[in-house]
């Protein structure tokens, strides 16, 4: 093989595959290459080189090999290898944070989401910005792709980005908005005041007022 022949077991995120071969033989009667189990005469040949660009693949296995003869039938063979294509993003989806939770802790937050993809994942990893756009969490790498915890600073809005990879260098990404709120509400009792004496029992007047930033 030829060095832009992909190596074995090589995945790409392309619709397209090169097999480039070299053959010499003082009486070399053909190269062929074996595609998919079917014989064929390659596209392009200078000197001893024979290459066959591959174009519209789907998504994918495909086996191939290249194969020579000589006038007297004696015949050499290349390795067989296995390309993968595949052109389709991760499938993903964040289960937690739920979309404008307000989370009432900072410390130890669920990651929980679901990455899913025919082939297999090559790394996941998400950022965390605050409200002003500032970067809490940058690029933390979570391995293998699956739930994790994490921490931030104080009460505020975040925006969380999850991203995947996978081994064709497919990235897909997601994201979810969410707050934090460590205050607690501020109850004021108006009337009636500490220690305050009644002259009656029933219909006492209770007022009283409530906020909380949320």
């Amino acid at each position: 093989y030829n060095s832009d022949t992909p190596s074995n077991a090589t995945y790409l995120s392309r619709t397209w595959n090169v097999v480039n071969v070299s053959a010499s033989d003082t009486n070399l009667h053909s190269v062929r290459l074996s595609w998919q189990n079917i014989n064929e005469t390659f596209d392009n040949n200078s000197g001893s080189n024979y290459w066959e660009n591959k174009s519209s693949l789907s998504d994918g296995f495909y086996d191939f090999f290249g194969w020579a003869n000589d006038s007297a039938n004696n015949r050499n063979f290349t390795s067989q290898r296995t390309v993968i294509i595949d052109t389709t993003k991760p499938t993903m989806t964040i289960l937690n944070p739920t979309a404008s939770q307000t989370l009432t802790d900072n410390v130890s937050i669920k990651l929980n989401f679901t990455v899913t993809d025919a082939n297999p994942l090559s790394v996941c990893w998400f950022r965390v910005l605050d409200s002003s756009n500032n970067i809490e969490i940058n690029n933390q790498t979570i391995s293998p792709c699956s739930n994790t915890t994490f921490n931030l600073p104080n009460s505020d809005s975040y925006n969380l980005t999850l991203y995947a990879n996978d081994s064709a260098g497919n990235m897909n990404s997601t994201f979810v908005f969410f707050r934090i709120s460590l205050e607690k509400p501020a109850v004021s009792l108006l009337q009636p005041s500490d220690n305050q004496w009644l002259k009656y029992k029933s219909n006492i007047y209770f007022n009283f007022s409530a906020t909380d930033f949320d």
